[in-house]
Protein backbone atom coordinates (compact mmCIF):
# COMPACT_ATOMS: atom_id res chain seq x y z
CA UNK A 1 0.00 0.00 0.00
CA UNK A 2 2.77 2.36 0.76
CA UNK A 3 4.24 1.69 -2.65
CA UNK A 4 0.88 2.38 -4.35
CA UNK A 5 0.47 5.69 -2.53
CA UNK A 6 4.01 6.61 -3.38
CA UNK A 7 3.46 5.76 -7.05
CA UNK A 8 0.21 7.77 -7.10
CA UNK A 9 1.96 10.78 -5.63
CA UNK A 10 4.78 10.48 -8.14
CA UNK A 11 2.25 10.20 -11.01
CA UNK A 12 0.32 13.19 -9.65
CA UNK A 13 3.50 15.27 -9.41
CA UNK A 14 4.54 14.16 -12.91
CA UNK A 15 1.15 15.20 -14.34
CA UNK A 16 1.25 18.52 -12.51
CA UNK A 17 4.74 19.17 -13.85
CA UNK A 18 3.51 18.36 -17.36
CA UNK A 19 0.57 20.77 -16.93
CA UNK A 20 2.86 23.52 -15.67
CA UNK A 21 5.31 22.93 -18.53
CA UNK A 22 2.51 22.95 -21.13
CA UNK A 23 0.99 26.12 -19.64
CA UNK A 24 4.40 27.80 -19.76
CA UNK A 25 4.89 26.72 -23.40
CA UNK A 26 1.41 28.01 -24.30
CA UNK A 27 2.12 31.34 -22.63
CA UNK A 28 5.43 31.67 -24.49
CA UNK A 29 3.73 30.81 -27.79
CA UNK A 30 0.95 33.33 -27.13
CA UNK A 31 3.53 36.03 -26.39
CA UNK A 32 5.40 35.16 -29.58
CA UNK A 33 2.15 35.32 -31.56
CA UNK A 34 1.39 38.74 -30.05
CA UNK A 35 4.87 39.98 -30.97
CA UNK A 36 4.51 38.67 -34.52
CA UNK A 37 1.07 40.22 -34.91
CA UNK A 38 2.39 43.59 -33.67
CA UNK A 39 5.27 43.41 -36.14
CA UNK A 40 2.85 42.41 -38.91
CA UNK A 41 0.53 45.31 -38.10
CA UNK A 42 3.48 47.68 -38.07
CA UNK A 43 4.63 46.43 -41.49
CA UNK A 44 1.12 46.74 -42.89
CA UNK A 45 0.79 50.27 -41.51
CA UNK A 46 4.16 51.28 -42.96
CA UNK A 47 3.22 49.78 -46.32
CA UNK A 48 -0.15 51.56 -46.21
CA UNK A 49 1.50 54.89 -45.46
CA UNK A 50 3.96 54.43 -48.32
CA UNK A 51 1.12 53.54 -50.69
CA UNK A 52 -0.87 56.57 -49.55
CA UNK A 53 2.14 58.82 -50.12
CA UNK A 54 2.69 57.32 -53.59
CA UNK A 55 -1.01 57.73 -54.37
CA UNK A 56 -0.94 61.37 -53.26
CA UNK A 57 2.19 62.01 -55.34
CA UNK A 58 0.54 60.46 -58.40
CA UNK A 59 -2.59 62.57 -57.88
CA UNK A 60 -0.47 65.72 -57.64
CA UNK A 61 1.39 64.76 -60.80
CA UNK A 62 -1.89 64.08 -62.62
CA UNK A 63 -3.20 67.52 -61.58
CA UNK A 64 -0.01 69.22 -62.81
CA UNK A 65 -0.17 67.35 -66.12
CA UNK A 66 -3.85 68.26 -66.55
CA UNK A 67 -3.02 71.91 -65.93
CA UNK A 68 -0.18 71.75 -68.45
CA UNK A 69 -2.51 70.05 -70.93
CA UNK A 70 -5.08 72.84 -70.48
CA UNK A 71 -2.39 75.47 -71.11
CA UNK A 72 -1.31 73.66 -74.28
CA UNK A 73 -4.93 73.43 -75.48
CA UNK A 74 -5.37 77.15 -74.90
CA UNK A 75 -2.19 77.89 -76.87
CA UNK A 76 -3.35 75.60 -79.66
CA UNK A 77 -6.71 77.35 -79.84
CA UNK A 78 -5.00 80.75 -79.83
CA UNK A 79 -2.70 79.83 -82.72
CA UNK A 80 -5.61 78.28 -84.57
CA UNK A 81 -7.58 81.52 -84.22
CA UNK A 82 -4.58 83.57 -85.34
CA UNK A 83 -4.14 81.31 -88.37
CA UNK A 84 -7.81 81.59 -89.29
CA UNK A 85 -7.58 85.39 -89.15
CA UNK A 86 -4.89 85.41 -91.85
CA UNK A 87 -6.46 86.06 -95.24
CA UNK A 88 -6.80 82.97 -97.42
CA UNK A 89 -4.71 84.30 -100.32
CA UNK A 90 -1.72 84.75 -97.95
CA UNK A 91 -2.19 81.26 -96.54
CA UNK A 92 -2.14 79.82 -100.06
CA UNK A 93 1.30 81.31 -100.63
CA UNK A 94 2.77 79.34 -97.74
CA UNK A 95 0.84 76.13 -98.21
CA UNK A 96 2.15 73.84 -100.93
CA UNK A 97 -0.16 71.97 -103.21
CA UNK A 98 -1.99 68.87 -101.95
CA UNK A 99 -1.08 69.58 -98.36
CA UNK A 100 -3.48 70.82 -95.76
CA UNK A 101 -2.82 72.27 -92.38
CA UNK A 102 -4.47 70.26 -89.69
CA UNK A 103 -4.62 70.57 -85.96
Amino acid sequence: MVNEDFLRKINYIYRQNQLVRLKRENKQKEERIKELSKEGKKLIDDFGQKNKANFDNLNDRIKRLEEENNVLKQETNYYKEVFEKIPSFIRRIFIKEKKTITE
